[in-house]
């Protein structure tokens, strides 16, 4: 077969599509692979280095509820379409 035979280049053209989809996924595996470690590596705990930005417990914040006992919106409060 001659180099410039058109099933020579057809063959070649194949190879060469299916080097660049193995590629792609290869980019994938190493993306999913990624996720997978981040996911799997437990929560650190949460220590603020800003402690001055901390209230005091019992002390009010801007919804009226200290640091203990912090208060949240009625369940389904956001969650309504206004009636027209």
């Amino acid at each position: 077969m001659h180099p410039n035979d058109p099933l020579v280049r057809e063959i070649a053209r194949n190879l060469d599509d299916a080097i660049h989809r193995l590629n792609q996924d290869l980019e994938r595996v190493e993306i999913w692979t990624a996720a997978l470690g981040a996911f799997l590596e437990p929560v650190p705990d949460y220590d603020s280095v800003h402690h001055e930005f901390l209230l005091p417990r019992g002390e009010s914040g801007p919804n009226g509820g200290g640091a203990a006992s912090e208060k949240r919106p009625a369940k389904g409060r956001f969650l309504r379409a206004p009636e027209s």
